[in-house]
């Protein structure tokens, strides 16, 4: 019985590097590959037929249909098979068993596409059209995310399923970025004409270009049309994960700026991503994709008891029961691996290590790698924690912990030759100095896998900590941005964010240390801790940044902003407008740069701030710098205005500009109050109660900007950084060790 023939098709651009991997991997298996090029500049042409391919034109006219449905036209063979040119066909001899034994049986038959790979198994797979018989007449459709739509003029499609090849995908992502911004091209001027599948498809391709608020209304939008079921499992899923993202910017922004309204904004949104969970979950009850986004909205809004639920229910599922199973795409590690690492983490987040154990066990079973491995060993640390016999000799010693979980190696060294942040900058000139004044072992445990000594601070394991605890007793223990107890010894908890998860449990340890008074409030109205147990603190500075600034002469006309831009730019830029009719020589220098904006839901901000410094010649923007540059800027400079409705535990930068000789005029909110309090009682800055939204509230600034320039009150501000040096707060920490108040 002779077999029935079949033709490989295949339109390309600029595919000279994947052309030999492609036909390598059908060979033997078609009987002619058909390439059409869009308009190559490179060897593609030249390749194709070097390598057999019958070869034709096609004038790209953004239309993926049109140059498929040509690129068809130009067969002869029985059956056509579709690639695209970084595909390759996988079991190239059980396609031939198919090819001769089953493939006349159907006109329309599906394959399954491994779309996306860990290099080794594929993570996301579904099935699409891949072969047809040609004297059928079916026609590629859409000029974006074309599909062959399995209906003919002839008669009724015969439809099914190949089961011994699949598809494998070799994209990069460099390849899908480029797909995605071409795709939107393409998109543009379409978008009023489009059916539900573009709307669709539209709304993805926007959110997967990062554009979560503009994919928001296109994938709602599509959900109000006519929309196939596999395209509204898809579109739910994605309307949840744009509004994941949108909540993700604001809860950054929060974490950053310390405005409620983020926060409010960020819970919103997860709200709607948990509605839209829960209508997926309707439509496809078997589809863990639905489950975990509602499990992680939860945990986001710290629901770990009703995240739980959610992710065992994905752990019940599998694609293959899902009544839209092969058409769409499934990621594999949602329906095990992932909701058994979240479930290990809730638990462990409840207090139930036993639970958590079980699960980071079954998950190294199932999954066995070094993440689950470590997951495990960080586990069995906090259980020796748990164990700990409190029974050491007492000492001397001043320790400090991290968290078992979730934070990176950091040190002395790689403080000053590597990036830092805010915290572990405090945490190693804290201990280096507390180390310095007291000539006591100060002993830094924190994840790492070996020991370390800078600056006679000793950097130790945290898997240590047990059995250094079964033997010494340290004479202060400082839990570090962490409330776990470990030791009977006296313990502060050092709070440098807002909050500290678990603060309200305040029996773990004997003071909480804030930054300011005001942070000492906002701990107290947002968790409940006693006034009782808190100790207000305060950040330091590192007084050789300012060496050799003394020499720079200052310009008193010279502003500086070196904030986040939305923390009042525009407002400092609308004030200084009306002190220009005074002062006409007045220049503004903005520092920090404004390029992030967009990237967190705020470009119309950006926009809006570049055309506000784009207007006014007498502002500078200087955007991003490194700190040596900015403290000579602030050194130039004789004044900074800053109307923000931003809060923050302190206020390092209002310190460092004031250490530079620079005044200050500020809004009266958070934590910079505290910090300017003792500078503005000698009258070198100026803190004003009133917000700035009504032309008398600028007016109020104005004035004040004024009558400060009038006085050159930036000559009154002499400021010693030693005198908010590291060193001195190392010092009142000591102090307090050996007097702390009487409310053990």
């Amino acid at each position: 019985m002779n077999r029935k023939s079949i033709s490989l098709h295949v339109i390309a651009k600029n595919e000279a590097a994947n052309l030999a991997t492609l036909f390598k991997s059908v060979e033997g298996c078609v009987d002619a590959i058909y390439l059409t090029d869009t308009g190559s500049t490179d060897d593609t042409v030249q390749i194709a037929k070097d390598l057999g391919a019958v070869v034709s034109e096609f004038k790209w006219i953004n239309d993926f249909s049109a140059a498929r449905n040509f690129n068809f036209s130009q067969g002869t063979e029985d059956f056509q098979l579709w690639l695209d040119c970084d595909d390759s066909l996988t079991n190239p001899e059980g396609f031939k068993l198919w090819r001769d034994n089953v493939m006349d049986l159907a006109d329309y038959h599906y394959a399954t596409y491994d779309y996306a790979n860990d290099g080794k198994v594929a993570v996301c797979s579904f099935t699409r059209e891949r072969v047809v018989r040609r004297s059928m007449g079916f026609k590629w459709q859409y000029f974006l995310h074309e599909g062959i739509m399995p209906e003919s003029s002839v008669r009724a499609a015969r439809m099914d399923n190949a089961t011994q090849w699949r598809v494998w995908h070799r994209r990069n992502e460099e390849d899908l970025k480029a797909d995605r911004m071409r795709n939107l091209a393409i998109f543009k001027g379409r978008e009023m004409h489009m059916d539900a599948r573009l709307t669709f498809y539209y709304g993805k391709e926007l959110m997967e270009a990062g554009l979560p608020e503009l994919a928001k209304h296109w994938l709602t939008k599509s959900l109000g049309m006519d929309i196939q079921a596999h395209d509204k499992t898809l579109a739910i899923q994605y309307l949840c994960y744009s509004n994941m993202i949108i909540a993700n910017q604001q809860v950054e922004f929060m974490n950053t700026y310390r405005e409620e309204r983020y926060q409010k904004a960020a819970n919103d949104l997860l709200g709607e991503a948990i509605d839209a969970g829960l209508r997926g979950i309707r439509h496809d009850p078997l589809r863990a994709e639905f489950y975990t986004i509602v499990g992680d909205c939860y945990v986001k809004l710290n629901g770990a008891a009703q995240a739980m639920p959610f992710y065992s229910a994905a752990l019940r599922c599998k694609p293959s029961a899902s009544s839209m199973a092969g058409a769409i795409f499934s990621s594999a590690d949602l329906y095990s691996h992932y909701p058994k690492r979240k479930m290990t983490e809730l638990l462990a987040q409840m207090g139930d290590i036993p639970g958590a154990m079980e699960a980071a066990e079954s998950l190294h079973d199932s999954h066995p790698s070094e993440e689950s491995q470590k997951i495990i060993d960080e586990l069995k640390t906090i259980i020796d924690f748990n164990a700990v016999k409190k029974s050491g000799a007492g000492s001397t010693d001043i320790i400090m912990t991290c968290q078992a979980v979730g934070f990176f190696e950091w040190d002395g060294r790689s403080y000053r030759e590597k990036f830092c942040g805010g915290s572990e900058t405090a945490a190693v000139e804290m201990a280096e100095n507390l180390a310095k004044l007291s000539g006591r072992k100060v002993i830094v445990f924190q994840p790492r896998e070996s020991e370390f000594v800078y600056n006679n601070v000793i950097y130790r394991p945290l898997k240590n900590l047990n059995d250094y605890l079964v033997d010494v007793k340290p004479a202060v223990h400082i839990a570090w941005r962490h409330n776990v107890k470990l030791t009977d010894a006296f313990t502060i908890l050092w709070c440098h964010d807002l909050v500290t998860q678990g603060a309200e449990n305040h029996e773990n340890y004997n003071f909480m240390a804030c930054l300011t008074p005001f942070h000492k409030r906002y701990v107290m109205a947002r968790q409940g801790i006693p006034d009782a147990k808190i100790w207000v603190t305060r950040n330091g500075l590192d007084p050789s940044k300012f060496e050799g600034l003394d020499n720079i002469e200052k310009d008193p006309n010279r502003f500086v902003f070196s904030s986040s831009p939305d923390r009042g730019l525009d407002r400092a830029m609308l004030v200084l407008d009306r002190v220009r009719e005074e002062f006409p020589d007045v220049t503004l220098f903005v520092h920090y740069g404004i390029e992030h904006l967009a990237r967190y839901g705020h470009g119309n901000m950006q926009a809006m701030l570049k055309k506000m410094m784009d207007e006014r010649p007498w502002v500078s923007y200087v955007g991003k710098t490194n700190q040596t540059d900015l403290m000579q800027s602030f050194a130039k400079s004789a004044y900074a205005i800053q109307l923000s409705d931003f809060i923050e535990t302190s206020c390092i930068s209002a310190l460092e500009r004031s250490a530079c000789g620079v005044y200050q005029i500020m809004r009266k909110v958070g934590g910079v109050v505290d910090t300017l309090q003792p500078i503005e009682s000698e009258g070198m800055a100026q803190t004003i109660d009133s917000d700035c939204i009504s032309p008398d509230q600028y007016q109020i600034y104005v004035d004040a900007t004024k009558q400060a320039m009038r006085e050159e009150a930036y000559k009154r501000v002499k400021v010693d950084a030693h005198k908010y040096a590291w060193e001195t707060v190392a010092a009142e920490w000591l102090e307090f060790f050996e007097s702390p108040p009487s409310n053990l």
